[in-house]
């Protein structure tokens, strides 16, 4: 791990180099970046639970739905039974009515009956009975008798049909309640399916207007995307110009330097060609590469192993190698220094970076250097970098085990991939395969 923060700290004090206002850009710009990324997955969960309360919402509407269609079709059969005990009441009540005529016909008879009957009485107490007075007696008493026989089997009857009015109003009375609450019930469903749909509505609504908030985040995310990337370009022309600037301000002085020891030389009669060659190189730029040769020299020698192992895959899709590990010229002073990674990029645009090997998440977050970074430790004290990546994966967490293939991350443009072993740095290009 020293190797590591070794390369970082060469690569911050390139970083601080750079010219301050393009940086603070730059690093402004990412951090805007980080939080329209930590938006969207913000975004993304509400929509998820959004989704998820619409279903089960929907759910209760469709139970409430089949509680009203079952209370629709009791309903139904209590309105058929209300119409049959209706019309069965009608005719009680018409037969009911027919008995009551006909009783009180015979309560008239039998009160007429009576009345002759005391009227009899009556004229026969002054006399002596007479063979006409008690034959009519004799009729009289037959004819009460008979009425009120009949009057009698009126009486049974109406009181039966009584009972089955009353009961048959009974059984009305129940099924009008009983539709009464029914119908109720129906309405409070009705009522609550109302609210239901409302609500589904409220939630789709929401659920629109994250999936909106959400399209224009990432429109947001691209523009600022690529605004980032036009900031690594004036970046890079920054130094570019930078570079060119020093190395015509070092040739400017050589070349100073060379009229001055060449006039020297006339003036002392030396040779101009003599001259020429013992001219001064620039102190600073001779020192610097003294340097940057002697920590090539010395990495070369003592930090960098070959790797004996088996091959395994690439980070990348149908890899491209844009930049090989090992010694390359500095762009700017140039001069040979020794690159400890590989630059790949993908042939076929697949931007997903997967783990080379199974292994376990030792280092996974934004750098100011090098963008997002994630490290992997595996066995055999093997460790391999991933930088410059444009999204680590949300299941990526320091402590976690991946396998190997894994996706751990993606890219926007080209991964810088290094790999060391027991402070050893690797060439990466030994490890992996292109094919």
């Amino acid at each position: 791990m020293r190797i590591l923060l070794a390369l970082l700290l060469i690569f911050n004090f390139a970083y601080c180099a750079k010219e301050k206002s393009t940086k603070e850009k730059i690093m402004q710009t990412n951090k805007n970046l980080q939080v329209y990324a930590n938006q969207k997955d913000e975004l993304n969960e509400k929509i998820k639970k959004t989704a998820s309360e619409i279903l089960q919402e929907e759910k209760s509407l469709k139970k409430y739905q089949n509680d009203i269609d079952e209370l629709s079709s009791v309903v139904s059969n209590l309105k058929e039974k209300y119409k049959d005990s209706q019309t069965e009441l009608n005719k009680l009540n018409s037969q009911n009515a027919a008995i009551i005529g006909l009783q009180k016909d015979i309560e008239d008879k039998i009160v007429s009956l009576i009345s002759k009957e005391l009227a009899f009485d009556l004229i026969n107490t002054q006399s002596e009975k007479s063979l006409d007075s008690i034959i009519t007696n004799e009729v009289v008493d037959v004819i009460s008798k008979n009425a009120s026989k009949e009057l009698a089997e009126l009486a049974k009857n109406y009181e039966t049909n009584q009972n089955f009015i009353n009961e048959q109003d009974k059984k009305i009375t129940s099924i009008k309640s009983n539709m009464q609450d029914y119908n109720k019930k129906k309405d409070e469903l009705n009522q609550k399916q109302v609210e239901q749909n409302k609500k589904i509505d409220n939630l789709k609504k929401s659920k629109d207007d994250y999936i909106t908030q959400l399209e224009k985040l990432n429109n947001e995310q691209e523009a600022m995307q690529k605004t980032l990337e036009e900031l690594k370009i004036i970046d890079d022309k920054e130094e570019k110009e930078k570079a060119e600037k020093l190395e015509k301000e070092r040739i400017a002085k050589l070349e100073k330097e060379k009229e001055r020891k060449k006039a020297l030389a006339i003036k002392k009669g030396q040779n101009i060609e003599t001259a020429q060659e013992s001219e001064i190189k620039d102190a600073r730029v001779e020192k610097i590469n003294q340097k940057v040769k002697q920590y090539g020299s010395s990495y070369q020698s003592s930090r960098v192993k070959k790797y004996t192992g088996a091959k395994t895959i690439s980070p990348l899709q149908n890899p491209v190698v844009k930049r090989k590990f090992g010694n390359y010229s500095d762009p700017v002073y140039n001069i040979k220094i020794f690159n400890e990674s590989v630059t790949l990029g993908s042939k076929s645009g697949d931007n997903r970076v997967k783990s080379v090997l199974p292994g376990k998440i030792v280092f996974a977050k934004e750098t100011s250097v090098l963008g997002r970074v994630i490290i992997i430790a595996h066995k055999d004290g093997i460790h391999t970098i991933y930088a410059h990546l444009s999204q680590i994966a949300p299941t990526i967490k320091v402590g976690s085990s991946v396998s190997k293939g894994y996706t751990i991350g993606k890219i926007s443009n080209d991964l810088t991939f290094e790999v060391t072993q027991k402070n050893y740095h690797i060439n990466p290009l030994e490890l992996i395969s292109l094919k």
